[in-house]
């Protein structure tokens, strides 16, 4: 028998209300992806093999500021309806990491909320983005980068109208200063972190 399609469909609420703009997306036999209407409704019309031949989905809704939930779904002869969801939103942090000169800087880690806060590393572009930020007037950000100077912000993130916080980050390049002791004491040049050749103690 030929390949036949039912809808799956729902409707997405955050905190109890329909909300327009979020993703779902379904993967099983296909892939498929849509974005909830003004009314928080969604409605994917999706491939089964045959008629009365089962296919399992996952089901999938997300959104930037919002948490990610899913659901499995057995579409068998027929559309499935009340596949819905209900989203919290969350606080999101992003932002750049870059130098003085606004040189994106790869790789620095970016920690929010003190040693057991949550954290994220940037990406080649100098970007990071961090979920599920904790939400207050006055959190502590922590940045570094391999041979730049170790950054600290207190900054506000009782959260934006999407429940996005843009936050971006300026570190200065760090140079060492000291000297090497042969005795076994090495001064490390964070810039490539190398010993400094030729240092001695005075």
């Amino acid at each position: 028998l030929p390949p036949v399609t039912y809808a799956i469909s729902g409707t997405v609420t955050v905190g109890g209300s329909p909300t327009a703009g979020v993703n779902v997306t379904l993967t099983g036999l296909g892939s498929y992806s849509v974005t909830t209407d003004g009314s928080g409704n969604y409605s994917v019309p999706v491939m089964v093999a045959a008629t009365n031949t089962p296919a399992v989905y996952t089901v999938t809704a997300s959104g930037v500021g919002y948490s990610t939930t899913n659901q499995t779904v057995t579409v068998n002869g027929g559309p499935v309806t009340g596949v819905n969801f209900s989203l919290v939103q969350q606080d999101v942090l992003i932002g750049t990491v870059k130098t003085t000169g606004g040189t994106p800087i790869y790789n620095a880690i970016v920690q929010v909320g003190g040693s057991n806060g949550v954290f994220a590393v940037s990406a080649l572009d100098g970007s990071y983005r961090i979920g599920n930020v904790p939400t207050s007037s006055s959190v502590e950000l922590y940045a570094k980068g391999l041979g730049y100077a170790f950054s600290l912000q207190n900054i506000n993130l009782t959260g934006a109208a999407t429940g996005v916080v843009t936050n971006n980050i300026v570190l200065t390049a760090q140079t060492a200063t000291g000297v090497i002791y042969n005795g076994g004491f090495e001064i490390i040049d964070p810039v490539n972190v190398n010993p400094v050749t030729g240092a001695r103690m005075p």
